[in-house]
């Protein structure tokens, strides 16, 4: 977590009391900063709301009096310098999740191609939302891990609820949920996180690219972010393809999911351990659910501020089989890969990858590609054969 490296602190208030008791949450080295936003103090604003789950206002001191920030200082960051900041947030603390790279992946989900929930976002979605893939080879990722549960969805989008956003009932709402590529659904909330713009703090003149707005994805990793391999296969800062019609809007992803998931991978990057260690030992389960339970390697265990396992009501069979299904797979998919490195992973690590070349994974985008443009024409030509038939029955009419 800790960065030894010099570089922007933010703090965050525990508590509201006389006694306030302020931690750095976040060390983040000042050249980062760049690469996430065009507005540094901004996005350092919504790190604060991704944290703790609350709005707030951005501080030079840690007294009642100190001056706030002006969010739009155009040399708020200074390379050369260590800065701290401070993040008051209004009500109660309610903070990410410590253990983001759990979060993720659903083995189960991933692999039944029939199911409900993947189903449901090949209907929105279509394809993968950050690349060219089709649907075949595009994966049902979670934001939210299946095995979290309906409790816990559901506490979750009530207590850190932003803009009215809806409140999410089931773990397999297609809105806790997106169509990726392989690559990028393994990668999420592990060292990828997506951006909302807009948000409370930033609009379209403050997003990392294009100003303008778009759920961003972003790589926290620099050198992944900076390899070949990353630039083509979930390049940072590429928007991604969001619905086109209004019905299909709205049941797309939540602000306040993804803002969850951004603070829980900021958490694991720039964290600072004595905010985390704060978290595991005072802010348990009644968060967000009234039972704990998750996985460690390969070993069940039980955890402060651990998130939870379904509660499945008795006589819906069905719920019933998902949820042991679910646990099962869940286990196999920890201790066969969860923590190892794919080969892709390895060849990036050890440099095995040769940039001159054309990468296996350009090869097959590029064939993925030139099947979907002949779907389309496929397609194409059937609606006009189609139609041709229909008309010279008809005699035209």
């Amino acid at each position: 977590m800790d960065t030894d490296c010099d570089g922007i602190t933010l703090d965050v208030l525990l508590s509201s009391n006389p006694c306030e008791n302020w931690l750095p949450a976040l060390r983040i080295p000042a050249y980062e900063f760049t690469h996430f936003s065009s507005s540094p103090l901004r996005w350092l604003a919504y790190l604060g709301l991704a944290i703790v789950g609350r709005m707030g206002v951005l501080h030079h001191g840690p007294e009642l009096t100190s001056r706030t920030v002006d969010l739009d200082d155009p040399f708020s960051i200074n390379p050369t310098r260590s800065v701290s900041y401070y993040y008051r947030h209004e009500g109660d603390l309610c903070p990410a999740a410590l253990d983001a790279e759990l979060s993720s992946t659903s083995f189960s989900e991933r692999n039944r191609r029939d199911s409900k929930f993947r189903r449901s976002l090949i209907t929105r979605d279509e394809s993968c939302v950050d690349s060219l893939a089709p649907e075949e080879d595009s994966e049902a990722a979670h934001l939210l891990r299946f095995s979290f549960g309906h409790e816990y969805i559901r506490n979750m989008t009530t207590r850190r609820q932003l803009c009215n956003d809806p409140i999410i009932y089931d773990i397999n709402d297609v809105r806790n949920g997106l169509l990726l590529n392989s690559t990028a659904h393994r990668h999420l909330a592990k060292n990828v996180a997506i951006l909302p713009v807009p948000n409370p703090f930033m609009n379209g003149d403050h997003a990392p690219s294009d100003q303008m707005p778009g759920y961003y994805l972003q790589q926290f990793i620099p050198s992944l972010r900076d390899h070949p391999f990353g630039k083509s296969s979930y390049p940072h800062n590429r928007p991604l393809r969001t619905p086109d019609s209004p019905e299909k809007r709205r049941q797309w992803p939540t602000l306040t999911i993804f803002t969850m998931v951004y603070g829980c991978v900021a958490l694991k990057h720039w964290g600072c351990t004595e905010f985390a260690d704060e978290l595991r030992n005072n802010y348990d389960c009644g968060l967000y659910s009234s039972t704990v339970g998750t996985i460690q390697d390969g070993r069940h265990s039980r955890r402060k501020f651990r998130l939870a396992r379904p509660k499945v009501q008795e006589g819906n069979s069905e719920e019933q089989a998902a949820y042991a299904e679910s646990e099962t797979s869940s286990r196999y998919d920890f201790r066969s890969h969860r923590d190892e490195p794919d080969l892709v992973e390895l060849f990036l690590l050890l440099g095995f990858m040769d940039p001159s070349e054309q990468s296996w994974m350009e090869e097959k985008e590029r064939r993925l590609r030139e099947q979907r443009e002949a779907r389309q024409k496929e397609e194409s030509e059937k609606k006009v054969r189609e139609w041709l038939t229909r008309h010279l029955i008809t005699g035209g009419s």
